[in-house]
Parts: C-alpha cells; structure tokens; sequence
C-alpha cells in the first residue's frame, strides 16, 4: 500500500484530477505492481467500499496465472 501525499507518482504518470465545487481533488487510483515494479493493473475512479475484495482476487488470479 502506497500513499502518494505530495502527488509525486500521480503527476508522473500523468492522473487528471477532478473538480467538484470549484476544489480540484486526485481520483482514486489503485495500481497493482509485481514485486519487479510492473504496473499489471490499473483501476481508475475507484469507490473505496468493497475495493480491496476486487484487488485481492484479482491478485490472486494472477498469481496463479504465474505458477
């Protein structure tokens, strides 16, 4: 789990930020990387509420794919 609090990785790769209000504000964007440092999936826009069970599975589908 990484947070990026001066926005240093969403800058770099090149995340939109979205305005409500007149605020701009980052989206929520999980990434999930291989312990080489391969981006191997990207989920843009995320809704917290029940996320983490969508990233576990997915991850361990690919870890699977792997062995």
């Amino acid at each position: 789990m990484l947070s990026d609090t001066e926005s240093n990785l969403m800058k770099t790769l090149g995340l939109g930020q979205a305005e409500w209000k007149g605020m701009k504000f980052w989206e929520r964007t999980s990434f999930v990387v291989d312990p080489k440092g391969v981006i191997r999936k990207v989920y843009e826009k995320v809704n917290p509420e029940g996320h983490e069970k969508v990233l576990l599975a997915n991850i361990e589908e690919m870890q699977a794919k792997a062995a």
